[in-house]
């Protein structure tokens, strides 16, 4: 959590080799990340900023595009789409889904593979209430059922505090970026 500028979606950039490491010091699975990719991908599902679709394809289709790239089964793409409760809307045109389902595709993708990680770069932004509270009942499922491991970054310390069960705050003095962690749960 913390304000727009301190480091929230530059740290998780890192976590997924974006932006280099040049201190070698992040390890993600007790490994240093740069021993850990390109095969550590195949754990880690992440959303930083925002998905891209084909608007002129179903959300099946768009799900179809990027598994066949992994090499995995169309069965993976019926598995997640039931998982964000999306089954029954699977041969809409992307440009007919709402900004919630939209959202709900995306994080779709990233479960593709069953990870264990997932990094999510603030999932509820420009969702209305509704949409909050499907995601928020989405990533609370995903953890105890699937038990995935959901790393979030918000500034919407009301919506998050509803669904964490550990909280860092990043905030910036003096152009300098903290971290202060703690357990919620």
């Amino acid at each position: 959590m913390g304000a727009n500028g301190a480091g929230k979606s530059t740290t998780m950039k890192m976590l997924i080799g974006n932006i280099t490491d040049e201190n070698n010091a992040i390890k993600i699975f007790n490994q240093n990340l740069s021993e850990l990719y390109p095969e550590g991908f195949n754990r880690i599902g992440s959303l930083i900023d925002s998905a891209t679709f084909y608007d002129h394809l179903s959300g099946w289709d768009n799900l179809l595009v990027v598994s066949e790239l992994r090499n995995l089964s169309k069965t993976e793409c019926e598995r997640v789409l039931h998982l964000v409760d999306l089954w029954e809307s699977k041969d809409m045109k992307m440009k007919k889904y709402s900004l919630g389902m939209k959202q709900r595709l995306s994080i779709a993708m990233t479960l593709l593979g069953k990870p264990e990680l997932l990094i999510l770069d603030e999932p509820v932004n420009g969702l209305d209430p509704n949409g909050m509270l499907e995601i928020r009942e989405l990533l609370v499922k995903l953890n105890k059922e699937e038990r995935v491991t959901i790393f979030i970054s918000s500034h919407l310390l009301q919506e998050i505090e509803k669904m964490i069960t550990h909280s860092g705050h990043y905030f910036s003095w003096r152009n300098k970026i903290y971290r202060k962690c703690k357990r919620i749960k």
